[in-house]
């Protein structure tokens, strides 16, 4: 985009464009030889649902901002030949299978992703990790669609397409609504 984006934060022009600034940051970090680069210009471009700037004072979860910094890179090349590159890059898909216990039928539901998240509670690696992922669960009582009884199903998630370059989430908090 040749035209800049200008907007008015704090009382100082900067340039609006979130791609700019993201441009200007990774510039930044890979060849300047400063300790330390001042993202308030990357801030103040990456708005939030109401389109006011990010406050960095405020914490936020890192699986919501990449999310969220995804879709945002996505709808800023909406109308370029760079349309596809996070999903090329970053899109992987899982597949979500219900196995009916009684008459054997397979239903798969497939969703895009861009981070996997997993357990770290009571695992030892990754791979245990990836493991719990996969592992079928069991639910009783469910009403198959095909024989149209209450049945036990199998219920398991595997990995249909990886991406080129996959973000893992660990799952390291968990809300105990009594404490």
């Amino acid at each position: 985009d040749s035209n800049p984006q200008t907007s008015f934060f704090n009382n100082n022009l900067y340039d609006d464009n979130l791609l700019h600034q993201l441009q200007k940051m990774y510039t930044f970090l890979t060849y300047s030889e400063k300790e330390a680069y001042n993202p308030k210009d990357f801030c103040a471009s990456f708005k939030d649902f109401d389109n006011a700037p990010m406050n960095p004072m405020i914490q936020q979860d890192s699986q919501e901002f990449f999310n969220n910094f995804c879709d945002k890179i996505e709808n800023c090349l909406k109308n370029t030949k760079y349309k596809y590159i996070i999903d090329n890059i970053f899109t992987g898909k899982t597949c979500s299978s219900v196995i009916c216990q009684k008459c054997k039928t397979v239903s798969n539901k497939f969703e895009d992703f861009y981070n996997l998240t997993l357990e770290v509670k009571n695992v030892g690696s990754l791979y245990e990790s990836l493991q719990t992922l996969i592992n079928p669960e069991r639910i009783e009582e469910f009403k198959c669609e095909v024989c149209k009884k209450n049945v036990t199903i199998s219920k398991r998630t595997s990995l249909a397409k990886l991406p080129n370059v996959l973000f893992v989430h660990l799952k390291r908090f968990y809300m105990n609504y009594e404490s």
